[in-house]
């Protein structure tokens, strides 16, 4: 992200196994007029970047989940979601569904996990599971979900309140 007035999502060759120096590949803000592209993932056929583009932290509803071609980053679709702020993306291996986490920085008690379902040009958010402060996820390959959250520590506490938590296969 870094450059607010082009939300960057930067590139890196990889070459005899080892990564290359970072690269800027998609300006994000001049396709959709929302920056923050902070989760992404690759289609399973991987021709497609599906990116939650997470817009302003002070405005509610205002995530968009965006498909850029792969290789030329080229725009094929934007869809409004209603969510907050889309921190990560994930395609279940077992069921193909998209999955996402919404930090939801103006009211954090409205972050959760969503399924994400794409029916024409509109986009269902499903709430799986309420969550405090999300940031990612990822599936294993059996189809279980690891989910990472900040948490809100106890007032007076230590340490953070993050956490890992595992949602069994069968999202």
């Amino acid at each position: 992200n870094g450059d607010d007035t082009k939300g960057w999502i930067l590139k890196s060759e990889i070459k005899d196994g080892k990564p290359g120096e970072l690269k800027p590949f998609l300006p994000t803000k001049p396709a959709v007029n929302v920056d923050a592209p902070v989760g992404i993932t690759l289609s399973k056929d991987e021709k497609t970047l599906v990116v939650g583009q997470m817009g302003e932290m002070n405005v509610p509803g205002d995530s968009q989940l965006s498909l850029y071609e792969a290789e030329t980053g080229k725009l094929v679709k934007n869809y409004k979601t209603g969510l907050h702020d889309i921190a990560g993306l994930a395609y279940s291996p077992k069921t193909g569904k998209l999955y996402a986490v919404d930090y939801a920085w103006v009211d954090t008690k409205q972050g959760g996990l969503y399924e994400l379902t794409i029916a024409g040009d509109e986009v269902k958010a499903t709430k799986i599971a309420s969550l405090d402060k999300p940031t990612a996820l990822a599936f294993d390959k059996a189809g279980g979900l690891y989910v990472t959250v900040f948490g809100t520590a106890a007032e007076g506490a230590a340490s953070p309140a993050g956490s890992l938590l595992y949602f069994a296969p069968g999202l």
